[in-house]
């Protein structure tokens, strides 16, 4: 359930009464849709988060800053610029509507007394963060309404800032009836409730969360948990927000993935139709063997010459400069064929260039699909390598370290069987952790993790774990039957020039499984 005006109104009036003449000492950025303030007062932190998702939009403070990544953006820039290291005066609900006004009290650069306001509306697709200054006038926001659309506010800077339009029949929710009537109480009765609770309580059905409110919804049913307010909403919204912000930040690196394949798929096509041209290239070798061969003597003084063929019997049309002679002409031919010759060789070498490329981003989108926070921030390290992102090179002293990239690990019988999740924790584990003796497994003929079994003596029943393993966390995780090959160490080898994580692998044998997370989960430490 979304957020309700009077859940609203009760969570605005418990967060206020904690920040209130807070210091703002940072501003991050977590997605597309989310903002998280530090606020620093009586030497405590306080962490409010704000998202303006479109189905989950709602403002907490959060115990804990929230785990992955975080984004830069201009809007970001200006409200680091305006409101870090202001004092917050204000923290008011707006209109009695899911609208909190922030008054932030600050010097500019010039040591200047300023007040900047920060409306936080959350108002389901509509949900917005707006910057304005002391009278109202527009400075930046997250979503901006342009002048065309005269049914709407117009929401652009410099434009003078208005609440949005509240609706004049402002029903209860639907949950909120129902509990009246279950409870059989009067609706002032249940806002006294809300208004004096201080813990949320959540209503869980078939093992998810189905709704939440500051009363215990009755007539919702399920199992209903009670929780202080900010540990029950964080609770209610956080794994829903986790997978959003993990989203975000994959599929720009899924798009990255996507259009380099593309590209390279384009390129191969342009290189095939100009390798046939090439092939098609070689007759001029036999142009060449004609005219010195058979027309030896003869005065040519047209610009196509026919000569007989009498190996293939056959009369051959053949251009012809008569600024040059035959020599001339037939070296000339030579020139082109040699030409050619090599293109063919070289279109080749590009050719199995994009193919490559395109295997390598098809494995990147492979180890997308089923990336955590930390390894996909691993393969954003390993493109950013490559040069595909912009890098960040932060001055170090001292003697640089060596970056450990550590996999999954699973335990069976004692036995340490670890599972690369990205290239860089392939390349890390195999000739890194592993030593020669160890054994390794890999799907065949498909992306898929490096999965290595840390023991010299490695008996079936530990094969068939490890080949699970290795089926499970590789692009046929889906099949039935999938074929694995394993080998020593000692017989895998970098391809030299070749990408991380690539490798060939000689004296294996194969092994043929289907995979089954059931049978590994447990394994997994």
């Amino acid at each position: 359930m979304g957020l309700d005006y009077l859940a609203f109104k009760r969570i605005i009036e418990l967060i206020s009464s904690s920040i209130i003449d807070g210091k703002i000492v940072k501003i991050n950025q977590l997605s597309n849709e989310e903002f998280l303030f530090v606020i620093r007062k009586d030497s405590q932190n306080y962490n409010l988060l704000v998202s303006t998702h479109p189905n989950m939009s709602y403002l907490n403070l959060v115990n804990e800053k929230p785990d992955g990544n975080r984004i830069n953006t201009n809007l970001l820039m200006l409200f680091r610029k305006h409101l870090e290291n202001g004092k917050i005066s204000s923290f008011t609900q707006q209109n009695d509507d899911r609208v909190v006004l922030v008054e932030i009290l600050n010097r500019d650069d010039y040591f200047r007394n300023t007040c900047h306001r920060l409306y936080i509306e959350l108002i389901g697709r509509a949900s917005n963060i707006i910057l304005t200054d002391n009278d109202d006038k527009i400075i930046d926001s997250l979503k901006k309404i342009p002048l065309e659309y005269t049914n709407i506010r117009t929401i652009l800077p410099g434009i003078k800032y208005t609440l949005p339009n509240k609706p004049e029949d402002e029903t209860l929710p639907y949950d909120l009836q129902n509990e009246i009537e279950y409870r059989k109480i009067s609706l002032e009765k249940l806002k006294e409730m809300i208004n004096t609770s201080q813990d949320i309580y959540i209503n869980e059905i078939d093992g998810k969360n189905k709704d939440f409110h500051f009363i215990p919804l009755m007539s919702v049913g399920g199992n209903i948990s009670k929780y202080v307010f900010n540990e029950g909403l964080n609770k209610f919204y956080k794994d829903t927000l986790s997978f959003e912000r993990h989203r975000q930040f994959t599929s720009d690196l899924d798009k990255l993935a996507r259009n380099e394949i593309k590209k390279s798929e384009k390129k191969i096509k342009k290189l095939q139709e100009e390798q046939d041209n090439a092939k098609s290239s070689i007759i001029f070798k036999d142009y060449g063997d004609l005219l010195l061969t058979y027309m030896q003597g003869v005065k040519i003084t047209t610009d196509t010459v026919v000569v007989h063929d009498e190996v293939n019997d056959i009369d051959v049309k053949i251009p012809y400069d008569t600024t040059k002679d035959l020599y001339q002409n037939a070296n000339g031919y030579y020139k082109k064929y040699q030409k050619s010759k090599v293109a063919i060789v070289k279109i080749e070498e590009q050719i199995n260039l994009c193919k490559e490329n395109i295997e390598y981003f098809e494995t990147i989108r492979f180890h997308l699909s089923v990336a955590d926070v930390d390894s996909a921030n691993q393969i954003k390290e390993e493109l950013t390598e490559l040069g595909y992102f912009r890098k960040y090179q932060k001055p170090t002293k001292g003697k640089k370290k060596e970056k450990v990239y550590r996999p999954l690990c699973f335990k069976y019988n004692n036995i340490v069987i670890y599972c690369g999740q990205n290239n860089l924790q392939n390349e890390y584990l195999t000739f890194k952790m592993a030593n020669k003796n160890h054994m390794f497994f890999h799907v065949k003929d498909g992306p898929g993790a490096h999965v290595v079994v840390f023991s010299d003596n490695v008996d079936e029943k530990t094969k068939q774990i490890a080949a699970l393993i290795a089926s499970y966390y590789s692009s046929y995780r889906m099949s039935s039957t999938v074929p694995v090959n394993y080998t020593k160490i000692k017989d895998v080898k970098k391809i030299p020039g070749g990408k991380k994580g690539k490798v060939i692998i000689n004296n294996y044998k194969t092994i043929y499984v289907d995979p089954d997370y059931d049978k590994i989960k447990d394994l997994l430490q």
